[in-house]
């Protein structure tokens, strides 16, 4: 169970799951459907604001003829009623100047208490729209994206609608009126979030914070955002963190949408068909690179090490014995096996020259004894324990001959040689001829 629990521990309490796509296989996520359903009922599920919200949903809920007929209504009353007082204006004026004071006074008062209940009411209808996230669930298909907000946002659930949204009012107004003549089924895009809204509380500076507030640090943060890349220009935080209403986790659908890393599937064999391994199991995404350190680090980091691949079962067993501090290459596993090229692990051997080039200078390997098999480095060189003593001609060719991929021939031991030439004339054979027999 290591592979679904390292699966489960990269979203925050009640993230949501499920949506096809979210692991690294081209079809299907049952895996992740069924997570998906274990966090959506994790916990009560919360209620929606109540109050104003409740009376909003009401309306909202009313069938759209009346809604647009209310309205309508509405206005032609309200014109009316304007149009009426404008037409005896005169009328009203000099009526109000033949009353006495008191009643002037009174009619006054009452003026200057309708103001200000207009003004308080606008006030509190302003703060309602643009800070109350009872607004935002008045809508129709509102109450699935806030629950899951409520509930799978991890440290976002303290948050409310409008600290990430922010619009003006007339915005806000025109969708409203929208929303009501269109009655569409779905949320479209609206609010737009841009970095400088995340970088407020993700690019913190200082020794006492956390780490998800210096998310700007974060490898894959740097990789992408610190990139020159002219795709990767206008990086937005919502093209990864966006891909699904309020899923701040990014999938392995994420990772895979068009224009970014498409057509990355995993392709080796066994861990093809895991559907509880996605992106970030083997790309350490949230491993923090100090700030003076290059974007050549934080590629690094990306690549997966013994750690990422050691997570699963399989591989503890696959590699028992293994010691990094005896692997040249550190064990950064990545470096050799591509999991999104590769379809046997024994496909890595093919890979040695991306990084071993030229070796048609190293004298050792431009020699006539090794030129035959130059390109051929798992013979000499075993896999996840690569050095070999050069100076160990026996030692190799014995370990080759054993491995029973050639039979290289076994090295003349010129030491045992002139040992036995010694002892020979200590018994008195001419030293100039070799000697047949033993001590």
């Amino acid at each position: 169970m290591i592979g679904p629990a390292v699966y489960l521990i990269q979203d925050p309490r009640g993230a949501v799951h499920g949506a096809a796509g979210d692991s690294v296989r081209a079809f299907g996520d049952t895996f992740g459907a069924a997570v998906g359903t274990v966090r959506d009922s994790v916990g009560a599920v919360p209620e929606l604001p109540g109050g104003v919200a409740e009376l909003v949903r009401f309306i909202f809920r009313v069938p759209q003829p009346i809604q647009i007929g209310g309205a309508v209504v509405g206005g032609l009353v309200a014109l009316w009623l304007a149009v009426l007082a404008w037409r005896n204006r005169l009328g009203i004026l000099g009526w109000l100047r033949t009353r006495n004071k008191e009643i002037q006074l009174s009619l006054a008062a009452l003026a200057l208490v309708a103001v200000s209940v207009a003004g308080l009411a606008g006030m509190k209808t302003w703060k309602y729209m643009q800070h109350d996230n009872g607004f935002c669930t008045g809508c129709h298909v509102m109450e699935k994206p806030f629950t899951r907000f409520e509930v799978g946002s991890g440290k976002h659930e303290e948050l409310q609608c409008h600290d990430c949204h922010q619009q003006s009012i007339f915005a806000s107004t025109r969708q409203l009126v929208l929303w009501v003549a269109d009655r569409p089924e779905e949320i479209g895009k609206h609010a737009p979030l841009k970095n400088d809204t995340c970088e407020r509380c993700y690019q913190k500076d200082g020794k006492d914070t956390e780490k998800w507030e210096r998310a700007q640090l974060l490898a894959g943060h740097r990789v992408h955002f610190e990139s020159d890349s002219a795709s990767l220009k206008d990086m937005q935080c919502v093209t990864c963190h966006g891909q699904e209403i309020h899923k701040f986790i990014p999938s392995a659908r994420t990772c895979q949408q068009s224009g970014c890393h498409e057509n990355q599937g995993i392709k080796l064999h066994g861990m093809k068909d895991l559907p509880e391994v996605n992106c970030a199991v083997c790309h350490d995404f949230r491993k923090e690179i100090p700030a003076l350190a290059t974007t050549d680090s934080a590629h690094l980091a990306l690549v997966p090490a013994k750690e990422q691949c050691t997570s699963c079962h399989q591989m503890l067993q696959k590699l028992e014995g293994y010691r990094v501090e005896r692997d040249p290459h550190n064990g950064t596993c990545g470096s050799c096996h591509d999991v999104h090229a590769h379809t046997t692990p024994q496909d890595a051997r093919e890979t040695c020259v991306n990084c071993h080039k030229d070796l048609e200078k190293s004298p050792f390997h431009a020699g006539p004894n090794h030129k035959a098999v130059q390109q051929q480095c798992l013979t000499c060189h075993a896999p996840h324990k690569a050095s070999v003593d050069a100076s160990d001609c026996v030692g190799c060719h014995n370990e080759v001959r054993k491995r029973g991929l050639s039979k290289p021939p076994l090295p003349f031991d010129t030491n045992s040689v002139l040992r036995k030439r010694r002892v020979t004339a200590a018994h008195g054979a001419p030293t100039g001829e070799p000697s047949t027999g033993g001590a």
